[in-house]
């Protein structure tokens, strides 16, 4: 088990580096980037990436951590293969793309499983039926307008583009094959991980 100061200490580094991140891109998506984190801030922290500790980021915190990992690994690849796309749409579909997990404006996504069944089983959350359903990519898009912030045609097909199993009947860019590959790498990394300090 690890040591609560350390799991605080983690979740700091992790909104700090989202911090960071989001003072590189320019105005005024900077402005209402600002804002989106703003009004999700401990929940954005804090939610975990799925619900099942077989898949990935099954623990809180597993979201910014997946969101940071793969805009790590998309800004890598994106230099070791020169791929001309500018820094700030790897860092929005990096960042973003996942956000609709947080749930809603108001309500979670995910909460504490209460079924010991269920948790046997190592499903650790379950959807919050306060939350409407919708695909994950969907809702982080409309969060993102929620907040005026605004995507580039590449960026919209990015995240839309981007699922779990990682097939689109849309025709792929260099940003979202970039995303695609480093979710995938991302979600290997962080498979069977139990802990935001793993």
């Amino acid at each position: 088990m690890s040591n609560p100061e350390d799991i605080l200490g983690k979740v700091q580094a992790n909104w700090n580096k989202v911090e960071g991140l989001i003072a590189k891109v320019g105005e005024p998506r900077k402005t209402n980037l600002k804002k989106l984190i703003s009004h999700f801030e401990n929940r954005l922290v804090t939610t975990p990436a799925s619900s099942k500790t077989n898949y990935y980021g099954a623990y809180l915190g597993g979201l910014i951590q997946h969101s940071l990992k793969t805009t790590g690994v998309m800004i890598k690849m994106m230099q070791a293969l020169d791929i001309k796309v500018p820094i700030d749409s790897v860092i929005m579909v990096g960042l973003f793309h996942d956000l609709g997990k947080v749930g809603s404006l108001e309500h979670d996504l995910f909460l504490e499983q209460k079924s010991d069944w269920h948790l046997k089983q190592g499903n650790l959350y379950e959807f919050n039926k306060d939350v409407k359903f919708m695909p994950a990519q969907m809702r982080s898009l409309y969060l993102l307008q929620h907040f005026g912030v605004q995507l580039t045609e590449d960026e919209f097909t990015a995240i839309f583009s981007n699922n779990e199993e990682g097939a689109s009947d849309i025709q792929s860019t260099s940003l979202s094959l970039l995303l695609q590959q480093a979710c995938k790498y991302s979600i290997l990394e962080t498979r069977g991980k139990t802990n935001i300090i793993d």
